[in-house]
């Protein structure tokens, strides 16, 4: 006689959870950018923004990535044969930028100043609308030059580098 077997099992209770991950790229330039004195020049065609998250509530911020100048936000003399900023030589005012408003229902821009300190430009939504990839965000760059702004000779021109930070709330 055969005795039947009996089965015998186990249940494996698996679980996990994705990391926390944001990115952000830039994507874009502007030389040669031919100011009118006087006057706010804006540039809302040449930088764009992606932002990817899995993550509900995400902010992008931007500063002056120039820590050592004693004017932060203000485009400073720079001499691109050396590749070195040569004075202290600099645009009166400081440069404001603006993130893209046309996509509120995914995320919140705001205006902001130049400075040191990163200041946010965009925050995702608080709910699942703020996860996802957000292409091509435009940014918006505006420089108030002043007529006593100097106008820089031997081919110097005004340069400022744009730190742009992802966090993640």
């Amino acid at each position: 006689m055969v005795m039947p077997v009996a089965a015998v099992g186990s249940i494996a209770n698996i679980t996990g959870n994705p990391e926390d991950y944001i990115s952000i790229n830039e994507q874009g330039d502007i030389s040669g950018w031919q100011f009118t004195q006087d006057f706010l020049n804006v540039n809302s065609t040449d930088c764009n923004l992606t932002v990817t998250s899995n993550h509900i509530g995400w902010t992008v911020g931007v500063s002056d990535a120039n820590l050592t100048t004693s004017y932060p936000g203000h485009m400073t003399e720079y001499d691109p044969n050396t590749l070195a900023y040569v004075s202290d030589k600099h645009l009166i005012n400081a440069m404001q930028i603006d993130g893209d408003n046309a996509h509120l229902t995914n995320y919140t821009a705001t205006l902001v100043t130049l400075g040191h300190d990163s200041q946010v430009i965009w925050k995702g939504a608080s709910d699942p609308q703020g996860i996802g990839h957000f292409q091509n965000i435009p940014i918006t760059i505006q420089q108030q030059v002043d007529n006593a702004d100097e106008h820089l000779m031997g081919g110097h021109v005004y340069r400022i580098v744009v730190t742009f930070t992802a966090s993640i709330l």
